[in-house]
């Protein structure tokens, strides 16, 4: 019994050196020095021969043109021109046309006839409110308009008071056509300092800053004619 204990005891102590030893010789190989890696040789073998490609070129720089306006009349816009011709400054005439606010109406919308709208303006008369009158316009045919004002804050304030009436008032803007001339000049040897120092014979004239219009298309080459068409020989 003696000597089966003892024979344990040595096949544990052998067991045991022998995985101290496997263990340094791992430890020993991982710490070998690995030989040093050539970077200049590396490439990417899924992109042989790739080059950067290269950047596109910006685009040129916009042409500025200038506009010297707005004129209220053709005629000034052409003594305008004139002056500028003289100076060996060309220009084109330029019509605008667009809506201007001219001022602010206050309302009741439209009623279903002529004499439920005017049994109503009777009862504005007797709530204090005698300044108003009967549309007839188209769109606003049987409406009753309750004032003009040229000032918005002045319509706005006329409203409330019908308001704390019970009188329920709207409130738009009206509108009238505007034309003006503007001259467009084209890039050329001139001092735009020198324009906006001019005077142009009306207030208000300024000289602007803008892009030149894109030149036009050339035309298109007439298509060649049909076989079927052309004449025999």
């Amino acid at each position: 019994m003696k000597w089966f204990f003892a024979a344990l005891v040595l096949a544990n102590i052998g067991l045991w050196m022998w995985a101290q030893w496997y263990k340094n010789a791992d430890m020993d190989e991982s710490l070998a020095p690995r030989p040093p890696i050539a970077a200049d040789r590396m490439r990417l073998l899924s992109e042989p021969g790739v080059r950067p490609r290269p950047r596109p070129p910006r685009p040129p720089a916009a042409a500025l043109c200038h506009r010297i306006g707005p004129f209220a009349a053709a005629q000034s816009a052409g003594v305008a021109s004139a002056r500028l011709a003289e100076s060996q400054i060309g220009s084109d005439l330029r019509e605008e046309r667009r809506e201007l606010v001219s001022g602010y109406r206050v309302f009741l919308p439209p009623f279903p006839s002529k004499a439920a709208a005017e049994r109503r303006r009777k009862e504005l008369t007797n709530l204090g409110f005698k300044d108003h009158a009967l549309i007839q316009e188209d769109k606003m045919r049987n409406a009753i308009s309750l004032g003009l004002f040229s000032v918005e804050a002045n319509a706005r304030a006329h409203v409330k008071r019908l308001v704390a009436k019970g009188v329920k008032a709207k409130l738009e803007p009206t509108y009238k056509a505007s034309t003006s001339y503007w001259l467009e000049i084209k890039p050329g040897d001139f001092a735009p300092e020198k324009l906006r120092q001019q005077n142009w014979g009306q207030a208000g004239i300024e000289v602007r800053e803008t892009a030149c219009p894109a030149p036009p298309l050339p035309d298109a080459p007439p298509a060649p004619a049909d076989k079927a068409d052309a004449p025999a020989p």
